[in-house]
C-alpha cells in the first residue's frame, strides 16, 4: 500500500504544478499581459524542441539506414561509401551523384538505389516525407535481403513517378538478421518513430511473428511478403500478408508429385530451425495422405548436427520411397543441396519455395536438375508486364525471384493505400491502415493485382516450376509447367 501511494504522489506533482502556475497566469487581469507570458512559454517550448529534436528510428542503431549507413556489406565501391558519408553529413548533391557513378558500376545494387531516391527526397527538403521501413535478413543472407529489396526499390521508383498527394516515399532499411531476438529490439525503435508509417519484413516467420506482436500493439502496419507461418492469419487489424496461405503451396506440390508423377511414397526432410519450412512439410503431408499416399515415418531434420543424407536416403530407399521433399532453412540452404546430391537419379525431387533461388542454381544446379518446386510467382521470359520490363531496365540480367514480387507488392500496396486517403484526412498509421482494410481495396501487383482477405492473408494460386539446364540464360533456371 505505501509503495501505491508513493508511486501515485511522484505521477501526480508535475501536473498539479503545471495547473497551478497555468491557473494563475489565467487570473492576470491584463489580456495583453497574458498574452505576453503565453507567448513568451510557447517561445520557450520551440528553443528546447530546436535543441532537443526527437531522434528518428536510424538515430538509434546503426542497423538502420536512411542513407548514413552501409548494410550491404558485399556491394561497396569507394563511390558507394563516398555518397554515403556525403549522405549522413546532409550534403544531399553530392550524395545523389556518387550513388549514381556506384550504379553504374553495379546496377543490380537495391541499396544504392533507394539510398539515391532517399537523397533526391531529402534534395526538396520536404520536412514531412513518408517513410516506409523494411526489415531485412541484410547480414546473415545478403541475397534472399537483396532480392527482396530490388522488388521494394522498384515499387518506390513507382510511387516517385505516379506520386503521393505530392510528398516523397523514403525507404528505411533494417537489418534483422532473420533473428526474432533482434527483432524484438528494432521493432519498438521503428514504432517510436511516428515519422514511419509501415514495415515491410520480415523475411522468416519467427522474426514476423515477434515483430507482428510489437506493430499491432503500437498501431503500425505490418506487411510480410514472404513469411508462411499460419499464425500471422488473423494475427490482427495492423498485420498483413502478400503472399498466398502454405497450404495452397504445398498441396499444389503434393498434388502434381501424387497425381501427375504418380509417386506414392515420400520421404520428408525440413530443418526444424525454420517454423516456415517445417509448417509446409507439415500440410505437403496431410495433402498425400489424403490421397491415401504414405508418409515414410523417418525422422529426416536435416538441421541436427549428426545427420547422413546417405544413410537416411538409404533407409528410405529400402522403405519403398520414390519421392524426396526437401524444405530447408532460408538461410542454410546448402544443407538441402547435399540431401539432393544424394538423391539424384534414385528418388523424385520436390522442393518448398526457399528453394526458389537464382544463388543456388548458380552454385549447384547440376545438384538440383529436375527439382520440381512450388512458388506463388514466377519471372515468366515471356510474360510482358510492366513489372519485369522496369525490371530488366532497372536490374539488368539480375534474376528476379517470388520474393522480389512479392516485397514490390507489399510496397504497392503502401503508396496505392496513401494515395487513396481521402484529401480531408491526415496520412498517418491509422488512415494508412483503414485504406488496407476496406473490402473493396485493391492495388496494381507484379503479377495479379493485390487485395487481403479478412485475415490479412492475400489469396492466389501456386505455380509449379522445375529446374531444367539452359533456361533464360546460361547454366540451370526454373521453367513453369
Amino acid at each position: 500500500m505505501m509503495k501505491a501511494s508513493v508511486s501515485h504522489a511522484s505521477k501526480s506533482a508535475v501536473p498539479q504544478s503545471q495547473i497551478f502556475f497555468l491557473s494563475r497566469i489565467w487570473r492576470l487581469r491584463s489580456p495583453l499581459l497574458k498574452l505576453l507570458v503565453l507567448t513568451t512559454i510557447l517561445m520557450g517550448l520551440i528553443a528546447v524542441l530546436q535543441k532537443s529534436p526527437i531522434k528518428t528510428a536510424q538515430d538509434q542503431s546503426s542497423e538502420i539506414s536512411l542513407g548514413e549507413d552501409l548494410l550491404f556489406k558485399d556491394t561497396v565501391t569507394e563511390a558507394k561509401k563516398t555518397a554515403i558519408k556525403a549522405f549522413g553529413s546532409g550534403d544531399y548533391l553530392s550524395a545523389i551523384q556518387n550513388f549514381q557513378l556506384s550504379l553504374l558500376q553495379q546496377p543490380d545494387d537495391p541499396e544504392s538505389y533507394i539510398y539515391l531516391n532517399n537523397a533526391r527526397s531529402r534534395i526538396k527538403a520536404d520536412a514531412n516525407p513518408i517513410r516506409i521501413a523494411v526489415s531485412l535478413p541484410v547480414g546473415k543472407n545478403p541475397a534472399i535481403a537483396a532480392e527482396m529489396l530490388r522488388g521494394i526499390a522498384q515499387a518506390q521508383d513507382k510511387a516517385r513517378e505516379l506520386g503521393i498527394n505530392g510528398i516523397p516515399l523514403e525507404i528505411v532499411i533494417v537489418n534483422d538478421d532473420n533473428d526474432a531476438a533482434i527483432v524484438r529490439d528494432l521493432a519498438p525503435i521503428l514504432a517510436s518513430d511516428l515519422s514511419i508509417l509501415a514495415v515491410i519484413g520480415s523475411n522468416a516467420s519467427d522474426p514476423s511473428l515477434a515483430a507482428a506482436s510489437i506493430y499491432q500493439q503500437a498501431g503500425v502496419v505490418m506487411i510480410s511478403p514472404t513469411s508462411f507461418s499460419d499464425n500471422l492469419s488473423n494475427f490482427g487489424s495492423y498485420i498483413f500478408r502478400t503472399i498466398p496461405p502454405v497450404s495452397i503451396l504445398a498441396e499444389a506440390l503434393a498434388n502434381h508429385a501424387v497425381k501427375q508423377t504418380e509417386k506414392t511414397s515420400f520421404l520428408v526432410c525440413s530443418d526444424s530451425r525454420s517454423s516456415d519450412n517445417d509448417l509446409f512439410r507439415i500440410h505437403f503431408s496431410i495433402a498425400v495422405e489424403a490421397s491415401n499416399d504414405q508418409i515414410l515415418p523417418i525422422a529426416c531434420d536435416i538441421s541436427q548436427s549428426d545427420f547422413k543424407a546417405s544413410a537416411t536416403l538409404r533407409q528410405a530407399i529400402a522403405q519403398g520411397a520414390d519421392a524426396l521433399l526437401i524444405a530447408p532453412h532460408v538461410d542454410y540452404p546448402e544443407l538441402g543441396i547435399e540431401l539432393a546430391q544424394a538423391a539424384q537419379g534414385k528418388l523424385a525431387l520436390l522442393g518448398s519455395p526457399t528453394l526458389y533461388s537464382t544463388m543456388l542454381l548458380d552454385k549447384a544446379g547440376d545438384k538440383l536438375q529436375g527439382l520440381v518446386i512450388s512458388a506463388p510467382w514466377h519471372a515468366d521470359p515471356k510474360a510482358t508486364t510492366s513489372f519485369l520490363a522496369q525490371a530488366e531496365q532497372r536490374w539488368g540480367k539480375t534474376s528476379l525471384t517470388w520474393r522480389t514480387a512479392t516485397s514490390f507488392d507489399a510496397t504497392q500496396a503502401i503508396a496505392t493505400a496513401l494515395r487513396q486517403v481521402p484529401l480531408e484526412q491526415p496520412l498517418n498509421r491509422f488512415s494508412l491502415q483503414q485504406q488496407l482494410r476496406r473490402d473493396d481495396f485493391v492495388a496494381p501487383g507484379a503479377g495479379d493485382p493485390v487485395d487481403f482477405w479478412s485475415t490479412g492473408d492475400r489469396g492466389g494460386e501456386a505455380i509449379l516450376l522445375r529446374v531444367q539446364p539452359g533456361v533464360g540464360s546460361q547454366g540451370y533456371g526454373f521453367r513453369e509447367f
